[in-house]
């Protein structure tokens, strides 16, 4: 049955004459005046969650709260990109600073399950006030809500419900590979027997730069070269085959592009992030590219040691005013340099989890579609 003609149905049955409004500060209660903040120097570890405005900030060893509740964010991070608040969904025994409401079920009003679907798509930029912004609670108790009777709220539940449990199943799956392909790199290294050569023996360094962003000849449509920042990465993981922003020939010019299957780090900023480029590219400066000095030289080093080279930059950055990578002591590490053929063996068995990996994301991200769909088709449906 399709989900929007049996919602349709069972407004037709039980609003014939439409369906009822009322406010958020009706239909459940919020319980502010519970909620206790701790400053991190005063906590003591624990195992239950410390929520702020957006998230599990620490684990404490005490508890306020004990069961269901909706946590809606208060000040600094409460608003997101397309309008609608944010959300958390608490369970168990945890804590709450003073930075989200708290919100709770009124029986026989409106299940809190159904109102963090409806305040999923609600747009709150109405009500934000201030810097850094804040919902307060009493605009955040004039919310409307549109609140048919409890069997439609509770077909609605089920059904969103079915989508969310199928994509909290592939998040969990992901974890489950990711975890495994980082316990395999990490054996695998500790296993190798085989000789060590500095870094900048094997690969030439060079930085990444940004062309002059107020000559217009630079920039281009994605027609142009591929200019990669942390935004790409982000956006697309750690192979990166297209860019957000693109330069032209002339930006190139004197240059040189990096060549596909460069290696590029952050050594400044976003310090531990790596990508492998997919196509003849450039990076902004915040990246250091590393190029093998011979082809097709190390085909399991982005497989496997590209991660422990990130956990080495982050353990030597030089402080100051903008923190960076000691470069110098970059250019020495020691990098493992075993035959080809165990390389490419190795590079085999790896890129099998990172195939697998990639096949789930694209599963969750159509799933979430089908979430997206199929949430706003019915909300839409009540109004």
């Amino acid at each position: 049955m399709n989900p929007n003609n049996h919602i349709e149905q069972l407004i037709h049955d039980l609003c014939p004459s439409g369906v009822p409004y009322k406010t958020l500060g009706e239909v459940c209660a919020i319980l502010d005046s519970m909620r206790k903040p701790v400053s991190k120097e005063l906590r003591s570890k624990g195992r239950y969650p410390y929520y702020g405005a957006n998230g599990i900030l620490d684990y404490v060893n005490d508890y306020i709260f004990d069961g269901t509740y909706l946590l809606v964010g208060e000040d600094g991070s409460v608003i997101k990109k397309d309008k609608s608040p944010v959300l958390q969904w608490a369970t168990g025994k945890f804590w709450v600073n003073n930075h989200a409401h708290v919100l709770v079920e009124i029986k026989r009003e409106a299940k809190l399950r159904y109102l963090y679907y409806i305040l999923s798509t609600a747009d709150v930029s109405g009500i934000v006030r201030g810097t850094p912004p804040k919902i307060n609670q009493q605009n955040l108790k004039q919310i409307q809500i549109p609140l048919p009777p409890l069997p439609i709220q509770e077909e609605i539940v089920r059904i969103l419900d079915t989508f969310t449990e199928l994509i909290t199943n592939i998040d969990t799956e992901i974890q489950k590979q990711q975890c495994e392909l980082d316990l395999c790199r990490k054996q695998i290294f500790h296993q190798l027997n085989c000789k060590y050569e500095q870094l900048s023996s094997i690969f030439d360094m060079r930085g990444g730069y940004t062309p002059s962003t107020k000559n217009s000849e630079y920039w281009t449509d994605n027609t142009g070269y591929s200019w990669y920042t942390m935004d790409d990465i982000r956006k697309n993981g750690r192979k990166l085959g297209n860019s957000i922003r693109h330069i032209t020939e002339k930006a190139v010019k004197g240059k040189g592009l990096f060549p596909k299957g460069t290696i590029v780090f952050a050594t400044s900023a976003t310090i531990g992030e790596h990508a492998i480029l997919m196509n003849p590219a450039l990076t902004n400066q915040r990246f250091t590219a590393i190029i093998p000095k011979k082809d097709d030289v190390y085909m399991m080093f982005y497989y496997h040691y590209a991660f422990i080279i990130d956990e080495w930059c982050l353990q030597h950055i030089k402080r100051g005013g903008f923190n960076s990578v000691d470069m110098d002591g970059f250019a020495k590490l020691p990098i493992p340099l075993p035959p080809l053929s165990e390389q490419r063996a190795i590079a085999e068995k790896l890129d099998t989890f990172e195939v697998l990996i990639t096949n789930l994301k694209t599963e969750r991200g159509l799933r979430q579609m089908q979430y997206e769909y199929y949430r706003e088709k019915l909300i839409n449906l009540l109004k």
